[in-house]
């Protein structure tokens, strides 16, 4: 997920609030070869908003920063994708593309218009890999288990009661990029059983927002 920089609060007619912005660090993990790697992000709907590419050093790290670029509205929200690419060097043989690792960082500054700090709160986690999540891109035909992965961990969901409170926004993408669709349905459990659930149908690379605040 990446977040515009007025993201949670904030925007131009109000830098004074707080905001939140995501910041995307990639690894080169290869000691011999340069790396290039290229970013893609996506609306809601799947549309490529932004490419970057970068060279990156065997070893060596980049950081994306979507900031200085804008393009997405305020209050919106992506997804991103990352792939280390082939390439070749006049007078080489084509160059196998380097593992990469991925991290996305995700800060809320105090203040919208201050992009350097102080940072009120943040949280980092690792990208989904190709190899854990789908055959990129035409996915897997079998489904199951073995069209991906088979557990993500949610740390809390919580709906806060009349307005208060904590509530949890789930974000659901389709990570296939072939022409078509995916159905799927999200069953909601306390610990006494199962509480409701939802069925939802996404066309390729697409995102479902579901907010539980809306969910009665």
């Amino acid at each position: 997920l990446v977040f515009d920089d007025y993201q949670g609060g904030g925007g131009v007619g109000d830098p004074a609030r707080p905001a939140w912005t995501t910041l995307l660090h990639v690894q080169n993990l290869s000691a011999t070869t340069a790396a290039k790697v290229k970013l893609s992000m996506l609306d809601r709907s799947g549309d490529v908003w932004m490419t970057l590419v970068e060279w990156v050093c065997p070893r060596g790290a980049v950081t994306f920063d979507p900031r200085p670029i804008g393009g997405l509205p305020e209050n919106s929200i992506a997804s991103a994708r990352i792939e280390s690419q082939e390439y070749i060097v006049p007078g080489q043989p084509a160059f196998q593309s380097p593992p990469i690792s991925a991290v996305a960082e995700t800060v809320r500054l105090a203040r919208a218009d201050h992009r350097a700090g102080p940072a009120t709160e943040a949280f980092a986690y690792r990208l989904l890999d190709e190899r854990d999540g789908f055959d990129w891109p035409v996915g897997h035909g079998a489904g199951g288990l073995e069209s991906g992965v088979g557990l993500l961990a949610v740390p809390v969901l919580a709906r806060g009661a009349q307005g208060q409170g904590p509530t949890t926004e789930l974000a659901v993408a389709n990570l296939v990029g072939k022409p078509g669709y995916t159905t799927f349905v999200v069953y909601l459990y306390d610990q006494n059983g199962l509480l409701d659930y939802v069925c939802e149908r996404l066309n390729e690379l697409q995102t479902e927002y579901i907010d539980l605040a809306t969910w009665g």
